[in-house]
């Protein structure tokens, strides 16, 4: 299919995507969850006291990264329940169009749009994800940092590019001030890191067997 077909059905499926996230957010689900209300706290103390922190020791302890966007939320836009859940609509929606991108990265030829849109149609209509999408918990995060991660990593191994690696470890970095799962994430993004690791160790000694054979150093 052409780029323009392309992204008009990635767009329908973004359009659809927003549709169940944003849908009477105010209402469904109904009420406020204590962990989402405790967040909401926070960020209010934030934008009262300007202090921003990177960990929040309060309930148990929880990394800083989303709440301090939720207290941005609120300083532009006032306190309510869409600004409390507007960040974790964003980063699903966001979700969506990393791991498109990922899948064309990690596909090629027609079958890599196909691909990718069926990627983000599942994500866009997928209950879980739509859920957690609808609710100020900072799990939302992951998904998407690891979609870019991965993405990025992809783009720069395709691309010989050092920018494509610097922004993979950036935003796994970023990753560890999102969500305490997170912990595992690395071992996700070393799968791909030890098949290069193996077919570049192949690619620099394979000569030097190829040499030692022909001059009766190896056997062959």
């Amino acid at each position: 299919m052409s780029k323009k077909t392309y992204f008009f059905l990635l767009f329908l499926i973004l359009a659809l995507a927003a549709f169940f996230r944003i849908w009477q957010i105010e209402s469904l689900p109904p009420a406020v969850y204590p962990d989402e209300a405790m967040n909401g706290n926070d960020a209010i103390s934030a934008v009262q006291t300007g202090d921003y922190q990177v960990f929040y020791p309060e309930n148990n302890g929880r990394e800083g990264f989303y709440i301090n966007l939720i207290a941005l939320s609120f300083k532009y836009f006032g306190v309510g329940i869409w600004q409390l859940k507007i960040i974790s609509i964003f980063a699903g929606l966001l979700t969506i169009l990393a791991a498109a991108w990922l899948a064309l990265r990690l596909f090629s030829g027609k079958k890599a749009q196909v691909i990718s849109l069926l990627t983000a149609f599942f994500i866009a209509t997928s209950f879980w994800h739509i859920n957690f999408s609808r609710i100020a918990f900072r799990a939302i995060l992951i998904p998407l940092i690891i979609s870019l991660a991965l993405a990025c990593l992809y783009w720069g191994r395709q691309k010989k590019s050092v920018w494509g690696y610097a922004l993979s470890g950036a935003f796994m970095g970023l990753g560890f001030h999102t969500y305490i799962a997170f912990r595992i994430a690395p071992l996700i993004l070393a799968v791909p890191l030890a098949f290069d690791l193996v077919r570049a160790w192949k690619k620099r000694y394979q000569g030097i067997f190829k040499a030692g054979r022909d001059y009766g150093i190896l056997k062959k």
